[in-house]
Parts: C-alpha cells; structure tokens; sequence
C-alpha cells in the first residue's frame, strides 16, 4: 500500500480514441464490477461503457499511479425538459478511497461546470449506505431514492 501512497497519481477524463487503446485494461475492471454486483450481473457488459464511449454518449475517466491505470469510472449525461442529470454507469479497478478522496471534488465540479444538478447510481442497499456517508454528505445534501428497474 505505500507504494501507492507515495505515486504519482492523476485522473484522466478518457477521449473516445483513448478509452479503446486501454480497453485490454478497462474491460476486466468494468466486467468485474458489473460481475460482483447482484443488480448488474447478466444485466450489463463492459462492452456497453466501449459502444456508448466510441459513439460519444458516456464520459470514461481513468484514475492512474504512476502512470499505471487502477480505476476507471463511465458517467453517462441525460437530458429532461428541465434539466440535466448524470448517472454513474460503471466503476471497477482498486484503490477507489484513495482516488475518490483527491479527484471526487473535482469529477463533482465537473459535473456542474456541464449543467448536471443530480448525479444518480444504482446500488444495494448495503453499498448505498456507504456511499451517501463517504462520496455524497460531505458535499451537500444527498438525496435518498430507490431506482428500480423491469427488464421487458
């Protein structure tokens, strides 16, 4: 873990020609993810986040030590008549605390410098716990919702 401690960290917001180059390394992080997760398993593929990233309709960043990729996060934007939302389409690799504790103020300015006034994710209700007290409260008020979802 020191090593880490001690790199040379750096997120990236990943341009379309980019997210292919690293896919041999992305897609085993998304898929696990996606693998892991009761409400995503069977449900979505890492190849989703590659199609929405080469046809420009979702944002993949890549969080780096040392040049090397460990995390990488897939936000997608969605227009209503009166306003802008963003979900959070995909996350896998490691050292998530770490990245998130010195880039996730930036990715929330981010969002907000593109017109985004809710970020939304799907999640259990253990992990949803976790992520209102670490990623959401100490940058506002959070919102408390269950999104459900009917394959057809």
């Amino acid at each position: 873990m020191s090593r880490v401690i001690e790199a040379k960290l750096s997120c990236v917001l990943l341009q379309p020609g980019e997210v292919e180059e690293l896919w041999p390394q992305l897609e085993p992080l998304y898929q696990a993810s996606f693998d892991s997760n009761e409400l995503t398993k069977g449900v979505f593929s890492a190849g989703d986040i590659l199609m929405l990233a080469q046809r420009q309709r979702c944002y993949v960043f890549g969080f780096f030590a040392d040049d090397e990729l460990r995390l990488t996060l897939a936000i997608q934007f969605a227009d209503t008549a009166s306003r802008r939302v963003a979900t959070v389409l995909g996350m896998g690799g490691r050292n998530f605390r770490l990245f998130m504790h010195h880039y996730w103020p930036n990715i929330l300015d981010w969002l907000r410098d593109n017109d985004v006034v809710t970020l939304y994710t799907e999640t259990t209700e253990r992990n949803a716990k976790v992520y209102m007290k670490k990623l959401m409260e100490p940058f506002g008020k959070p919102k408390s919702a269950v999104k459900l979802g009917l394959d057809l």
